[in-house]
């Protein structure tokens, strides 16, 4: 239980609010009085039915707590924010654009697997890529290009 206090402009409100555990986040929201989007207030539908979110309808997991588990997410945003998928295994690398490859392809033929000497060739490195993201992207490449089927292109150049 908790009291809120909300100013206008002299006069001091108080409120008392309960949260429901075991009710939704419309329902508790209505039952204060609150609504979840202040910019629909007074505002009437075009629909004669009111649309809600089925992802705040969730029921609560079995011990009552709410779960704001990562399951959801995309795996490219796990892996952007160094998280686990919850079976354990990593999101496997993307393949490369065709730029990239293009890109990468040059790099590695004339540096070989020298990530440093490809971070600071400037003709090839346009997009000055530290060693670490060079790594990365030579890594996807190899998984799934051939680099012979790039050096014969590079010979024709």
């Amino acid at each position: 239980m908790s009291s809120l206090f909300f100013e206008m402009g002299l006069l001091w409100v108080c409120c008392r609010l309960e949260w429901d555990g075991k009710a939704s986040l419309i329902s508790n929201y209505k039952s204060m009085g609150i609504v979840a989007n202040p910019n629909v207030v007074g505002a009437r539908s075009g629909t004669r039915h009111l649309v809600q979110l089925v992802s705040l309808q969730k029921p609560l997991s079995a011990d009552g707590s709410e779960h704001y588990g990562s399951d959801d997410e995309p795996d490219d945003v796990k892996s952007v924010l160094h998280k686990k998928r919850s079976d354990g295994k990593k999101a496997p690398l993307q393949k490369l654009t065709t730029m990239q490859r293009v890109y990468v392809s040059r790099l590695i033929l004339k540096h070989g697997e020298d990530y440093v000497a490809m971070s600071k060739d400037i003709k090839l490195n346009q997009m000055q890529h530290p060693p670490g993201a060079l790594k990365l992207l030579c890594e996807r490449f190899h998984k799934y290009e051939k680099l012979s089927d790039y050096s014969e292109t590079q010979g024709a150049t």
